[in-house]
């Protein structure tokens, strides 16, 4: 038996006995013990709660999750007192310190609980972004934040694509383009681009003059006079399929054949450069059409600046090598595999027939000249002083704007060349500015010589 509080703490039980002392500290223990065990919560209790003797130990099962219920249903507020109210299992429970699956407080009201919504498996809780800020300075120099919107950055206004009056104006900025059919042409025969079939125009002048040319002469600036040594029909350039009219003084565009020393001859008095079309399958494409229609033996002529201080106005230089500084040729951009090969050797390109005959054809034709190397640049524009200088240390006589890429098309396939320049100026000059005028008078007056000369490379046995 317990005994009572004001026994155990009376200082005035000093000298009881043993059993008296030992039974005041028992009772002093028990009480601890009933003080601790009210403080303790229900589910601590239960768990450290001795089981009786013979009985295993309880085992704790998850109590299920609650649901709100009707109101019908649920119970009544429970008895409260001072600090706190009896829960169902017997344990004290101080107010305020309420689960929070219990629908009602501890006055009595009850609480309506909306479940929380189910969100799908594998979709993420959207996350506030924090407010990002970015700096924007005036032109005065003032800066100040702007806060950044949550959609991201706005993105920027569709610009209205500009239209050709947009980009060149209106006025002399836009073109005719119907008037620059030279330069409209260059796209034809340009990379990437069908150039002109070469059989068709052949076909075209078999048809206008009846006959297979042997050979083909080409005639350079102001030197369409030599033309003349045929009389017959003439084809214009715009008639045959593919050719570009001439766009430069002293050269007609004019096609002709007949018969020189009993060879059946085309002659093409006037060519297209490479500086008028840009395209070197449209330059070349003359040359093309006369090997299409049976052509085996080439004359090229042109219009030289001397390079050479030895040459003189109206000389006739044999060409032997040249040297290609135009930055292109026509087998540029070809098919490697093409047959025949791309690949040409041009140490062989220019006769050696007739250039072992080239002193005995200028005596006979009483004409003035010699033989040497002839350089080529694009052009339009002549050459300035320190690139003669550069073209005489390379080696070259005599300077023009064509024949090279011609000379390099008929090596291609396989015929014969001869190539004659012309020397319409000295390598010092005359004093006054070079001009275009001046070069093809200059080729016309001393065409006399090189139709004589013509003749009688015709006649020869090559």
């Amino acid at each position: 038996m317990i005994a009572d509080e004001n026994d155990v703490n009376d200082p005035s039980d000093e000298g009881g006995s043993d059993d008296d002392i030992s039974g005041r500290a028992a009772a002093r223990r028990a009480m601890r013990d009933s003080k601790r065990q009210s403080m303790r919560s229900a589910t601590l209790r239960r768990k450290i709660a001795a089981p009786a003797e013979g009985e295993a130990p309880p085992v704790h099962k998850p109590e299920p999750a609650r649901t709100a219920r009707p109101s019908a249903e649920r119970p009544a507020a429970k008895e409260t007192s001072a600090e706190g109210y009896n829960d169902e299992r017997g344990g004290r429970r101080r107010l305020g310190r309420r689960r929070p699956s219990e629908t009602s407080f501890a006055n009595g009201s009850q609480r309506e609980e909306t479940p929380a919504p189910k969100i799908p498996r594998g979709v993420h809780r959207e996350q506030k972004r924090p407010d990002e800020y970015e700096l924007h300075t005036h032109p005065d120099g003032i800066s100040h934040r702007v806060k950044i919107g949550d959609k991201g950055p706005a993105r920027p206004a569709p610009v209205r694509r500009k239209s050709r009056e947009d980009i060149h104006g209106a006025g002399p900025a836009i073109v005719d383009i119907s008037k620059m059919k030279s330069w409209m042409s260059a796209r034809r025969g340009g990379r990437g681009v069908k150039a002109a079939d070469p059989k068709a125009a052949a076909d075209s002048l078999r048809r206008a003059f009846g006959v297979d040319p042997k050979v083909a002469v080409i005639l350079g600036s102001g030197l369409f006079p030599a033309g003349s040594l045929v009389r017959g029909k003439t084809v214009s350039f715009s008639e045959v399929p593919g050719f570009t009219e001439p766009g430069v003084p002293g050269h007609p565009g004019i096609v002709s054949c007949g018969d020189v020393n009993g060879v059946a001859t085309l002659f093409c008095e006037g060519r297209i450069h490479y500086y008028e079309c840009g395209s070197m399958d449209e330059t070349v494409h003359p040359v093309k059409t006369f090997i299409e229609m049976g052509v085996e033996r080439l004359i090229i002529t042109t219009s030289a600046g001397a390079l050479n201080p030895d040459y003189k106005q109206g000389d006739v230089m044999f060409v032997r090598d040249h040297i290609n500084m135009m930055g292109d040729n026509p087998l540029s951009g070809k098919d490697p595999r093409m047959e025949p090969s791309i690949f040409v050797d041009l140490s062989e390109a220019y006769s050696k027939l007739t250039l072992e005959k080239a002193e005995n054809l200028l005596r006979r034709s009483r004409a003035r000249g010699s033989v040497g190397v002839l350089a080529a640049t694009r052009g339009p524009v002549y050459e300035t002083a320190a690139e003669r200088r550069l073209l005489v240390a390379a080696g070259a006589d005599a300077v023009c704007m064509s024949t090279i890429p011609e000379v390099i098309a008929a090596a291609h396939a396989g015929v014969s060349v001869t190539a004659l320049a012309v020397i319409a100026n000295t390598a010092e000059g005359e004093g006054k500015p070079l001009t275009h005028d001046s070069v093809a008078k200059a080729g016309k007056r001393h065409s006399v010589s090189l139709k004589r000369l013509i003749t009688n490379i015709i006649g020869e046995k090559w």
